[in-house]
């Protein structure tokens, strides 16, 4: 049986799909000459409607097996495909993790806090005691507290401060200091921008080999790792970080200490010193007895919270929540895939277009980014020990 329908060719470059327009003229042809000829090629005649139905099912099957093909090349596989290629790496994706917070908890010394009390943030989210904690006879304990809802909570210090449940002898909690902020389920673009940085994953003893394997480490969302090679004291960074003489510098966002610290051991070996403000005792597990030990340092970024002012040109098709709609844009575009990283230099004007495309109509004037209110500018350099971030109350925006 032979068909006027052009088929799908596979080719050097890829896969070659016929264009929906010659698949509609190779059915029409089939039926054409299946009932003698002379048919009425008019879309609107029964013939036409049942050319018209049998193309456009040839067509979605083409784009199927297109999609499928395109699922074979890891810069757009998706789903289980992008999974089944990451194996091949040793990699799996990275789930969604859970924002965590030291409160200090005030009350009447000699009261039991059970694991599971709830407070709330200024946001409404909940975060949850960890443990049965007492209450010393200073009447305050700090105590850690995770969020129930999993993803990119974020709670500047202060904001966790409301009693969910009341509890007889706890008067209030605070968090002094800002919570570490969990991370969403991995996307695809963000999946595959690690796996393209994973390829020194299986070397040893380089600065890339270290940064592959701490950013494979799970629950860990930013990595930055630099190494002093001469034999003075440098300093690197906007912050002007002071690294020893031949030595190795990691800085970790999120994941576990004792994971950080044998990685780091594991890839760079010995011979350098640490720097950081984190310290872990680890052991050399290639050893049966007598395991050698050591002391590894890294660092846990400070968060480098920026400040943003944007201007907009007043008029009357502005809808009434563009503001939200902007400091919402900003405020994704912080987690996606090309977010901000530790040491990245944030360019004001890069974020012009997420700005734009957030409000239908919106006319720009200006973006302006800064390290507070009153140094803003059309630039921002974060250190190597500090991890950008922002959040709706930095973001003013006017109408001029």
């Amino acid at each position: 049986m032979t068909t006027n329908v052009p088929k799908i060719e596979f080719t050097d470059t890829g896969l070659s799909i016929p264009q929906q327009a010659q698949v509609l003229s190779g059915v029409q042809a089939d039926i054409n000459e299946a009932f003698g000829g002379n048919l009425s090629q008019n879309l609107e005649t029964p013939q036409g409607q049942l050319a018209s139905s049998m193309a456009a099912i040839v067509g979605d099957a083409n784009n199927q097996l297109a999609q499928l093909s395109n699922n074979f090349d890891p810069q757009y596989s998706t789903g289980v495909w992008q999974d089944a290629l990451a194996k091949i790496y040793f990699l799996t994706r990275k789930t969604a993790t859970y924002s965590y917070a030291y409160c200090d908890i005030l009350g009447m010394s000699g009261v039991t806090v059970p694991a599971g009390f709830l407070v709330k943030d200024e946001s409404g989210y909940l975060w949850a005691l960890e443990s049965d904690t007492a209450i010393p006879v200073s009447g305050t304990v700090s105590a850690l507290f995770t969020c129930t809802t999993s993803g990119a909570v974020v709670a500047l210090s202060g904001a966790i401060s409301s009693v969910y449940s009341a509890l007889d002898g706890v008067d209030r909690v605070s968090n002094p200091n800002d919570a570490v902020v969990g991370q969403n389920t991995e996307t695809r673009e963000e999946f595959e921008f690690r796996r393209q940085n994973s390829v020194a994953k299986n070397s040893y003893g380089t600065t890339y080999a270290v940064y592959s394997e701490v950013f494979n480490l799970s629950g860990v969302s930013d990595v930055f790792v630099y190494d002093n090679k001469t034999g003075n004291e440098i300093t690197y960074g906007a912050t002007n970080y002071m690294m020893d003489a031949h030595s190795l510098y990691v800085a970790a966002v999120g994941g576990d200490d004792e994971a950080i610290a044998k990685a780091i051991l594991l890839k760079a070996g010995n011979g350098a010193s640490y720097m950081g403000n984190t310290s872990v005792l680890v052991y050399d597990e290639t050893f049966e007895n007598l395991k050698p030990e050591y002391t590894i340092k890294f660092q846990r970024p400070s968060v480098l919270q920026t400040h943003w002012d944007i201007r907009v040109e007043e008029s009357a098709d502005l809808p009434a929540d563009f503001a939200v709609k902007i400091a919402n844009a900003i405020v994704n575009a912080f987690s996606g895939v090309n977010r901000p990283r530790i040491g990245s230099h944030i360019h004001a004007m890069k974020f012009v277009p997420t700005i734009i495309e957030a409000v239908d109509g919106l006319h720009l004037i200006s973006v302006q980014v800064g390290k507070s209110s009153l140094t803003l500018g059309a630039s921002v350099v974060a250190g190597i020990d500090e991890v950008p971030a922002v959040s709706f109350s930095n973001i003013n925006v006017q109408v001029v």
